[in-house]
């Protein structure tokens, strides 16, 4: 079975890529839903969770996506149509699970009776997500200035980041046997993850020199350490326009590898839930709205990361460089980062 959804990542993958190829792009929004399902798969996988609990986690996203949203009438309610509605109407189950076409219910359970009938569900709801255009929240890629995202923020979290200790250390190791990852493997043991940077660093265009220099930084920093300037961002307004606290999230893309002839780590995380000023936990809805929430609940993402993290060496300093940012909102609740900047340079004029 886990070869199965392997097989349906890499599904996903294709369809993406080809849409690329042939210069006919599917829509931007169905694109991210997309890439949100598969990580989601992939994460599942990647933290060995029990194969239900990777189906229920899957549909549960599905059945929230926004289709599209019915204005009202005189005679009835404006509402929103998620695909949890679609699902109802559709032929996707066999008879005898299928809900009532009177009663539209959550079919995430009844779908969950059966696992190959579960895959089948998977692949038909490709169609869905391409046919239908999903419009939740905004979706945002941070401008480059000298091939880097460029701001106080980050800024700030890049000058605590070039330090190291005298000494080497391995505080990035625990992650490294957690879930992170050179190109796709992870590593148990510190020996072999020190031989598997070895053996990444020397394939790099760095100096003789600095290759050693590299090797410590990513011993000490390359771990959870590279994803603070996210919780920098939340904590400075930049992604929600006040101050908030990261709460729920999952991590869904932790991995090394080398582009350009340097050492680049790409990460993608779901933001769920965050606290504001007044410490109220504050999460999404099925219809974008953004509510007080009674506890943990992980079935509705509120945003989505994309991140690529280069290391730069100058002399013997090892620079992390943000040179590639996206941030996909799906509410439209939230501001969106470059209109808060337009506006605090309108009252700075």
């Amino acid at each position: 079975m886990k070869a199965k959804i392997e097989n349906i990542i890499n599904e996903i993958d294709k369809k993406i890529s080809d849409a690329d190829e042939s210069n006919k792009s599917i829509p931007k929004s169905a694109q991210e839903h997309l890439i949100f399902f598969r990580s989601l798969l992939k994460d599942g996988l990647i933290r060995e969770k029990p194969l239900p609990s990777i189906f229920k986690d899957a549909i549960l996203y599905i059945e929230n996506i926004k289709v599209q949203s019915v204005k009202g009438t005189f005679f009835s309610k404006a509402r929103t149509i998620t695909m949890r509605d679609q699902l109802g109407r559709s032929a996707y189950l066999s008879n005898h699970e299928a809900p009532s076409p009177l009663i539209i219910q959550s079919v995430g359970h009844r779908i969950m009776l059966n696992d190959p009938e579960t895959l089948e569900f998977f692949k038909a709801i490709y169609g869905d997500l391409t046919r239908f255009y999903p419009t939740n929240g905004w979706n945002y890629t941070y401008p480059l200035e000298q091939g880097q995202v460029m701001n106080q923020v980050i800024g700030d979290w890049q000058n605590e980041m070039i330090p190291i200790n005298p000494s080497p250390t391995y505080t990035a190791y625990q992650d490294f046997k957690r879930n992170y990852t050179l190109a796709g493997k992870k590593e148990e043991d510190d020996e072999l993850i020190t031989r598997s940077l070895q053996g990444f660093i020397e394939q790099t265009d760095y100096l003789n020199a600095q290759k050693e220099t590299v090797l410590r930084w990513i011993q000490e920093n390359g771990g959870q350490k590279l994803n603070r300037f996210i919780t920098e961002l939340l904590a400075s307004g930049e992604l929600t326009g006040h101050y908030s606290a990261l709460a729920e999230a999952d991590s869904l893309l932790n991995d090394w590898s080398i582009e350009n002839g340097r050492m680049v780590f790409n990460y993608e995380c779901c933001i769920y839930s965050y606290l504001n000023e007044n410490s109220l936990l504050l999460k999404n809805t099925a219809t974008g709205s953004i509510v007080e929430s009674e506890g943990e609940d992980r079935s509705l993402p509120l945003l989505f990361i994309c991140a690529k993290i280069e290391l730069e060496c100058v002399e013997q300093r090892v620079i992390p460089i943000v040179s590639y940012l996206n941030v996909s909102s799906f509410s439209p609740d939230l501001p969106r980062p470059d209109i808060m900047e337009n506006n605090i340079n309108n009252i700075i004029k």
